[in-house]
């Protein structure tokens, strides 16, 4: 890809169904984005559940992308697949089929009702953090979070 693109760093859960299909599913379509290309994929990653909602456990996988998109364009690419792989929004935290959130855009910094980047809560989330160190993201270095609650699985 040529200039004028961006470093985007995604991070997918799911924990309804066969979540691991899930996952595979997200990236063939994440590779369907206009102007867009993933770099890198993580391993997938085990996570208990976040948030006051009792459920299975989370299956999280962190992608690297170079996108000429604009974040608020990327947000809607995302949206649709989430909606595509039948994501439905009872909830927050609850259940889902896939959950697609865009961590970091570049240097950017956004803050909407809609949209904000860096993700608000990525340090404290252990199963974001795994998998963005394995694919060697550039924020998230010295981040002293122990990664207890996560198993990488084989």
């Amino acid at each position: 890809m040529s200039n004028g693109s961006n470093q985007v760093y995604l991070v997918t859960g799911s924990n309804s169904g066969n979540s691991q299909n899930y996952l595979k599913k997200a990236i063939l379509l994440i590779e369907r984005i206009k102007n867009t290309k993933i770099l890198t994929t993580s391993s997938i990653y085990q996570s208990k559940s976040y948030g006051q909602i009792k459920q299975r456990d989370f299956l999280n996988q962190a992608i690297h992308i170079e996108t000429k998109l604009t974040p608020y364009e990327l947000l809607e690419e995302v949206l649709s697949i989430e909606n595509d792989l039948g994501r439905i929004r009872k909830e927050r935290w609850g259940p889902r089929t896939i959950d697609i959130d865009i961590i970091f855009y570049g240097d950017e910094k956004i803050s909407t009702p809609n949209l904000t980047i860096p993700h608000y809560d990525w340090k404290n989330r252990d199963f974001f953090v795994a998998g963005l160190k394995e694919i060697r993201c550039p924020y998230i270095e010295g981040n002293g979070l122990s990664l207890k609650n996560v198993k990488k699985l084989v």
